[in-house]
């Protein structure tokens, strides 16, 4: 820094302006690094000659002034809290505790920042685990194509080099699950932490911590995953539950396991805890029943929407809507063409995804002098959007074969008003003032959409009868852009009766023909557009909405 503050000078003394400024500017970054700020005062006057100069191109120096003044009282600030600091409120957790890396953000305070007697806010947590029997945590895990079963990052198996977890957990609000869930075994509380315990945050955060508990089940089942949640202490007695009994806003944390474990009452099950590089909590069970099958993982870039892989539903309706057409050109990642009766077709497969084109026979893969009569597409998430990739995909294949239909031929969105008071407290604020702390600020982070809502499992109200917003239609080649970039669709909505609507449930039906599904139930779920504000709608009058979309995202506005 000595030569770097030599060299400016010099460099201003003989009127080298930007090799002044460029050499002051170093200072000023190691300053703040170094947390020294015996050069500030004379990097400001600098800045102040350079600003005296007054010509244009030396402008930009008001703006460095300014900065140099926030660098001036960061670094003071830091030399003040030498001595170490009192109390330290650390930054929130996930669903397991420790995903948001609070233990190395803790230790971290406390090696710099606090002193020995300091308290660290949220004083203590304990997680607690169970047995889960969940057929909507297999579906969205794995899914098996005959002799092979393809695994999510997170789904834990014993029998194949392939199948090590890549992230810990998934979560999910149990009690939310489209077709429930069961707690197979007693609830065990199997780690407790003291933030303000230095040795055991240490501990915590070496990378090295394991456990073993024992589950006692208490329920006949199959055990699809471990589950876990927790019970926060901010201080003193004041807590924070995770449960699916508290109804929290907090999701629980799920291990998903293949094969699933069959279970009997009054059996044990144990499992090892470890907390790998002091924030990816795993969960796995000791022993699994053997698997003949090839396991494959997920990996890298390749990702599978898993509901869908796994939902009949969708199967049947190619099996269907493909009727007479010889040759099939498979989009979909669904793995169709293992579905497929191949005795009367020749079905080829166009994919980016690595693992697919693993499964596929080479042949399949083989486009040259192909020419297919039908291109099969699938871009709805079964969380509740449409996939941008999926039609920019289609897009290309439909504009080198433009003679070949494609399927689905329609994709419509419909929607209904609700009212539903859980579903707004996860999207704004519901009071604009806490105390005397002004919250409206923060209205400016509300979400308009919220996704991968249960429209059998979420409270709300409907308000209306199911209307179609927007159509989508593959049928003409020369107008699928046209209409995946439609401006305001109206659709009228008739109030039968005096409410308070807080915006739109919305749900995807694909067709062709006379072949269609409503993607409402099952393994598909919904999603929310919430209105800017609550709308007073009296009995007898009509609500007009309109729609847009701009290639899959959708606009929609209240009139």
């Amino acid at each position: 820094m000595k030569f770097s503050i030599s060299q400016a000078r010099s460099a201003l003394n003989s009127g080298d302006y930007e090799d002044a400024l460029l050499n002051y500017m170093t200072v000023l970054r190691v300053a703040s690094i170094t947390r020294r700020v015996e050069y500030f005062d004379e990097v400001m006057n600098a800045f102040k000659q350079f600003l005296s100069l007054r010509r244009p191109e030396h402008q930009i120096h008001i703006l460095l002034m300014a900065l140099c003044e926030i660098y001036k009282e960061d670094v003071a600030y830091l030399q003040r809290i030498a001595d170490g600091l009192a109390i330290q409120v650390s930054e929130t957790v996930d669903s397991a505790i420790f995903g948001e890396n609070i233990l190395s953000t803790i230790q971290d305070a406390q090696n710099r920042l606090l002193k020995e007697d300091s308290i660290v806010i949220p004083s203590k947590a304990t997680l607690y685990f169970a047995a889960l029997e969940s057929p909507d945590i297999a579906t969205r895990s794995s899914c098996e194509l005959g002799d092979i079963v393809i695994l999510s990052t997170n789904c834990f198996s014993h029998y194949n080099l392939e199948s090590k977890v890549d992230s810990g957990y998934t979560c999910a609000h149990l009690a939310e699950l489209t077709h429930g869930y069961n707690i197979l075994s007693e609830l065990i509380e199997a780690i407790s932490v003291d933030f303000n315990n230095r040795h055991q945050v240490e501990l915590l955060n070496s990378g090295t911590f394991r456990t073993n508990c024992k589950l006692r089940i208490i329920k006949g089942g199959v055990i699809n995953g471990i589950t876990s949640w927790f019970k926060l202490y901010t201080y003193e007695n004041i807590s924070i539950s995770s449960s699916p009994a508290s109804h929290s806003s907090w999701q629980q944390a799920i291990w998903p396991v293949y094969p699933p474990l069959i279970v009997q009452a009054n059996e044990t099950v144990e499992i090892e805890l470890f907390l790998k590089d002091g924030a990816q909590l795993i969960a796995m069970p000791i022993s699994q029943p053997k698997v003949a099958k090839e396991l494959l993982r997920v990996h890298g870039t390749n990702r599978f929407d898993f509901p869908a892989l796994n939902d009949l539903s969708i199967r049947e309706f190619f099996k269907k809507a493909i009727g007479p057409y010889k040759n099939l050109l498979d989009l979909t990642d669904l793995f169709l063409f293992r579905h497929i009766d191949s005795n009367d077709r020749i079905t080829k497969v166009k994919t980016k995804n690595s693992l697919v084109q693993r499964l596929a026979h080479p042949d399949q893969l083989e486009l040259d002098a192909f020419v297919p009569d039908a291109i099969l597409f699938w871009p709805v998430s079964t969380r509740g959007w449409l996939s941008d990739e999926k039609i920019t995909e289609l897009l290309e294949c439909a504009s080198y074969w433009p003679k070949a239909v494609i399927i689905p031929t329609e994709i419509v969105l419909n929607g209904y008003l609700f009212s539903s008071d859980d579903l707004c407290s996860r999207s704004r604020l519901s009071e604009g003032q806490h105390l005397d702390i002004d919250l409206m600020p923060m209205d400016e982070f509300k979400s308009t959409w919220l996704y991968e809502i249960s429209l059998q499992r979420i409270p709300h109200k409907r308000l209306s009868d199911p209307m179609q917003l927007l159509k989508i239609s593959f049928e003409e080649p020369t107008s699928i852009i046209s209409n995946l970039n439609q401006i305001r669709v109206s659709s009228n909505f008739h109030i039968e009766h005096s409410c308070q609507a807080h915006g739109l449930l919305c749900w995807f039906k694909v067709s062709h023909g006379s072949v269609s599904q409503e993607l409402s139930d099952g393994n598909f779920q919904a999603s929310a557009f919430f209105f800017d504000k609550p709308l007073e709608l009296k009995e007898g009058e009509d609500l007009n909405i309109f729609t847009s979309i701009f290639h899959s995202s959708f606009v929609i506005e209240v009139e």
